[in-house]
């Protein structure tokens, strides 16, 4: 829905550990690639004073709407990660690319239907 409305940059922030790294890199790389779009990953870095004790590994990217990561953060100490990015290359891959040109919204049926509250069930 972001890149259909006309993102071009989507930020995605969290706070992921050790045990997830490799799923942070592939998601974030697939969602640049299926929405054609810029993915910024922020991700903390290091253990929290006087919070969880769970190690968070930092690796902060820039990915371009391709999948490709342009840079990427420290994954031991607090760092910045700075990209220059070319949103001219969206349109050109849009229209390339068929992710949105053969998109089928008539078949999308129950998948954008309006969800109430109603109908979600209750948590146990």
């Amino acid at each position: 829905m972001l890149g259909l409305g006309g993102a071009e940059i989507v930020f995605v922030p969290t706070a992921t550990t050790f045990m997830t790294r490799y799923l942070w890199d592939l998601e974030l790389r697939a969602h640049a690639l299926a929405n054609i779009y810029f993915v910024c990953g922020v991700n903390k870095v290091g253990v929290d004073v006087g919070g969880s004790s769970r190690n968070h590994f930092g690796n902060s990217m820039v990915i371009n709407p391709r999948g490709e990561i342009l840079v990427e953060a420290s994954d031991s100490q607090d760092d910045i990660a700075i990209a220059e990015v070319d949103l001219s290359v969206i349109p050109e891959l849009r229209a390339l690319w068929g992710y949105y040109r053969d998109r089928r919204p008539d078949q999308y049926g129950s998948l954008v239907d309006t969800v109430t509250t109603r109908s979600i069930p209750p948590l146990r």
